[in-house]
C-alpha cells in the first residue's frame, strides 16, 4: 500500500506538471487588433486534456483563430493536441489558406493517430483592413456569428481531422460589421450539465 501510495503522488506531480506545460501552449493574452475586442478564456476539467485555442499574428496584420478538442481526455488527449497545435503553426509557414492547413493537417493527422481518435478543429483566418473572416471547420462546435440578435452558425468545412486522409475540406468567407459578437466554444459548454 505505501508503494502504490507513492506512485500515485509521483504519478499526480508528474500530472500537474503536465497540465502546467499545457497551460504555457494557450495564448496568456489575446492579440490586441484596432477596431476588434478580442477575449479568451479556458478552464480545463481536469489536469490534462485535448482543448485548446491558440491566435497566430502573421506579418501581414492578418491574424488566425483556432479552437480544437481532442476526441478523449487525459493525457493522450493531450498528446495529440499538442502534436495538432504544433503541426498547425508549422504549416502557417507555407499556406494561411483555412482549407489547405486542414488538408495538409488532417494528412498528418491521419497517420498519426490510432482508430477512433480524432480532433475536431474551426480555423479562421481575420483581415482586420477588411474585416474579412475566411475559415473552414472540420466538425467543430460552429462558432456562432451573432449580428442583431440573430444567430448565424459557421459550420462551412469537411470531416473530423484524423478520420479519413482523403478528405478536403471547403471554406467560406464572412464580413463582419461593427457590432457583431462571433463566439468560439467546446463542448465543454454544450455538454456542461449547470
Amino acid at each position: 500500500l505505501f508503494e502504490q501510495a507513492r506512485e500515485k503522488r509521483q504519478l499526480d506531480r508528474e500530472l500537474r506538471l503536465a497540465g502546467r506545460i499545457q497551460e504555457r501552449l494557450l495564448p496568456k493574452e489575446p492579440p490586441v487588433i484596432e477596431g476588434y475586442d478580442i477575449a479568451s478564456y479556458s478552464r480545463p476539467c481536469s489536469e490534462v486534456g485535448g482543448d485548446f485555442f491558440d491566435f497566430v499574428t502573421l506579418k501581414d496584420g492578418q491574424t488566425v483563430f483556432v479552437i480544437a478538442d481532442v476526441a478523449g481526455k487525459g493525457v493522450p488527449g493531450a498528446l495529440l493536441m499538442a502534436s495538432a497545435r504544433a503541426a498547425l503553426r508549422a504549416h502557417l509557414e507555407s499556406t494561411r489558406e483555412p482549407r489547405q492547413l486542414l488538408r495538409r493537417l488532417n494528412l498528418n493527422l491521419s497517420h498519426d493517430t490510432q482508430p477512433g481518435q480524432f480532433v475536431t478543429l474551426f480555423c479562421g483566418v481575420l483581415d482586420p483592413k477588411r474585416r474579412a473572416l475566411l475559415y473552414t471547420n472540420a466538425g467543430h462546435n460552429p462558432p456562432l456569428l451573432v449580428r442583431k440578435g440573430q444567430l448565424e452558425p459557421l459550420e462551412i468545412g469537411g470531416l473530423v481531422l484524423g478520420a479519413d486522409e482523403q478528405e478536403t475540406y471547403e471554406q467560406a468567407e464572412v464580413l463582419l460589421r461593427r457590432g457583431d459578437l462571433l463566439f468560439f466554444y467546446t463542448d465543454g459548454i454544450t455538454e456542461a450539465l449547470n
